[in-house]
C-alpha cells in the first residue's frame, strides 16, 4: 500500500488544524480574563458573553482578513517572479 502526497498533504493539514485549534482554545481562556479585567462585568451576565462574543467574532474575522491577504500577496509576488 503506498501512500501519495495529496494524502499526506491533506494529513498534515489535518494536524495543523488540530493544532490551531487547541492554541485558539488556549488563547480563549487569556482572552476571557484579560477582558474580565479590563471591564469589569459578572462573567455569567448577559451583557458579557455578548460583549465577548462580539470581539472573539471581530478578533478571528481580522485575522482570517490578515491570512487571507497574506495568500494573496504572495501569489502576486509568485505571479511577478
Amino acid at each position: 500500500m503506498s501512500v501519495t502526497s495529496k494524502e499526506v498533504n491533506d494529513d498534515l493539514k489535518g494536524i495543523a488544524a488540530g493544532v490551531g485549534f487547541a492554541a485558539a482554545y488556549a488563547w480563549m481562556d487569556v482572552f476571557s480574563r484579560l477582558f474580565l479585567d479590563i471591564i469589569p462585568l459578572n462573567k455569567d451576565s448577559l451583557e458579557y458573553i455578548f460583549i465577548y462574543a462580539l470581539l472573539a467574532t471581530l478578533m478571528s474575522l481580522l485575522v482570517f482578513y490578515l491570512i487571507k491577504s497574506e495568500g494573496r500577496r504572495r501569489r502576486r509576488a509568485e505571479e511577478n517572479n
